[in-house]
């Protein structure tokens, strides 16, 4: 009896002693989208518009959309010299509460979410399967497509998108480059890292094509 005693007081110290290590291992949303390969522009971006805080703010639940590096520098014109209209479509990225993708809802009328910034987002299904998350400004031929699902973090979920999710107040905006011009961009893009709107507004000036 006591030798059972034991035993369990030993298993319930290493489970507490497990939990506590998950626990001060979690990073934020901040903090991962920051350190996954191909999501440097994103993080740039937060960082130059003060977003960080909030997604640092481990007392918070939150669901973010974060475009690779090639989707940021593909609308990098719609956003250029504003950065409150650039704070606005990266506000439209973030869903108050953590969603996973094995909650959401794909039936029309069900599959709206809103925003931070105040939009709504619609989720699109395949066989009800959520495939694509756009705004209104994103055209059928250019929908979002969910890349990386269900990353959690310490305040909430990140999944990883193609495309920049565009309000629509943004309707009929080219999210797509063509070869010439993305392997502009993509010989720039180690400049992007980690240095945000200023920086992608000097690259974009260097690159001609933008105005031709």
């Amino acid at each position: 009896m006591i030798m059972n005693m034991k035993i369990t007081a030993a298993l319930l110290t290493t489970f507490v002693a497990v939990v506590a290590a998950d626990e001060g291992s979690c990073r934020t949303i901040n903090e991962i989208v920051c350190d996954t390969d191909g999501l440097e522009n994103f993080c740039g971006l937060i960082q130059s518009t003060n977003i960080e805080d909030e997604l640092n703010n481990e007392n918070d639940s939150l669901t973010v959309f974060a475009p690779t590096n090639d989707a940021i520098s593909s609308v990098s014109n719609v956003v250029m010299g504003d950065e409150e209209q650039l704070r606005d479509i990266l506000l439209f990225h973030i869903h108050k509460g953590a969603l996973y993708m094995d909650s959401v809802d794909c039936d029309a009328g069900q599959n709206i979410l809103r925003m931070t910034s105040g939009r709504d987002s619609r989720t699109i299904c395949d066989e009800f399967v959520p495939i694509w998350q756009k705004g209104g400004g994103n055209s059928d031929d250019s929908k979002p497509t969910i890349l990386s699902k269900d990353i959690s973090a310490c305040n909430g979920v990140v999944h990883i998108i193609d495309t920049v999710m565009l309000p629509g107040q943004y309707d009929g905006v080219d999210t797509g480059l063509n070869e010439s011009e993305m392997k502009t961009l993509s010989q720039g893009s180690a400049q992007l890292r980690y240095t945000g709107f200023y920086a992608l507004v000097s690259l974009l000036l260097s690159s001609t094509f933008l105005f031709n």
